[in-house]
């Protein structure tokens, strides 16, 4: 919930450990220990001010480095230390001090280009770069939440599927053992490279965490509960919330602005889907 204290300056110098973690090899997908703090700015403080929210008066926190747990986020709780027994190793890839997430390196031969000609977006990443990136979202995460006691652990694996091909519905079969290995082999918890829809059903199957699935129905996240996870919302949302706005505002009214002999004939809409079974 948003707070109403008053907003005030503060400095913080973003120096807080981050926590052993593992790092990722860019050249093989092998996993390599890391240093707390390691990369271009891991060493040194940077300074800064920033605007934030006053915590509520009367608390103590119990985190010896920050106020808040976030520190410039004026949304963030209190920090609070965590202590007591977390329950150890409480399920796959889960231990008293780690919680393994696994990083598929899929077998595209240029995966960044092919996904920026259809976003028509002119950035381009190499696979080193996803990999400092993702290792880089650990480190923040390591040393700004807390996961009663435990560091996530990041581990990178070379896969055989193609997420060119897993995006038209195909390499199911690659999906598969890909989605074994991270269950057998890696021990993971979650994997936050679940972009397709072919690996997400997959790792669902081998009760690992699956993050990522592209806009699919609610109907197909209910079926995989509590094992898929996505950052955008259901396609069964969009269809309803776009259908609702077309009724409304659309349909079976005149193309007031439409060029030559349309103008001001009755709209006709079209729905185009995908060729792929799970979205008919």
């Amino acid at each position: 919930m948003p707070t109403v204290a008053r907003e005030q300056t503060v400095i913080h110098d973003g120096s807080a450990a981050a926590g052993s973690v593992s790092t990722i090899g860019p050249d093989t997908g092998a996993v390599a220990p890391g240093a707390p703090g390691s990369g271009p700015s891991g060493t040194g403080a940077v300074g800064g001010t920033s605007t934030t929210r006053r915590v509520a008066a009367g608390h103590t926190s119990g985190c010896t480095d920050r106020r808040q747990q976030v520190p410039g986020d004026p949304y963030s709780p209190p920090c609070v230390l965590f202590s007591g027994d977390n329950g150890g190793a409480t399920t796959r890839g889960v231990t008293k001090d780690t919680v393994t997430v696994a990083l598929r390196l899929t077998a595209d031969p240029d995966l960044s280009s092919t996904i920026a000609k259809i976003t028509g977006s002119d950035l381009i990443d190499s696979t080193e770069d996803v990999i400092r990136t993702a290792q880089g979202l650990v480190d923040y995460f390591n040393s700004r939440f807390q996961f009663y006691g435990r560091k996530i652990k990041l581990v990178g694996y070379q896969g055989h599927g193609a997420v060119t091909r897993e995006f038209l519905g195909a390499g199911q079969e690659q999906a598969n053992a890909d989605a074994i290995k991270v269950a057998s082999e890696v021990g993971a918890f979650a994997d936050i490279s679940a972009i397709t829809e072919p690996y997400s059903d997959a790792l669902a199957r081998q009760h690992v965490l699956a993050l990522g699935a592209p806009y699919m129905s609610r109907k197909w996240f209910v079926d995989r509960r509590p094992y898929a996870w996505s950052d955008f919302t259901d396609c069964s949302i969009l269809a309803e919330s776009n259908g609702d706005w077309v009724n409304k505002r659309v349909a079976r009214k005149p193309a007031k602005y439409a060029g030559g002999d349309l103008q001001n004939k009755p709209r006709k809409i079209a729905l185009l889907a995908p060729a792929n079974p799970e979205y008919q």
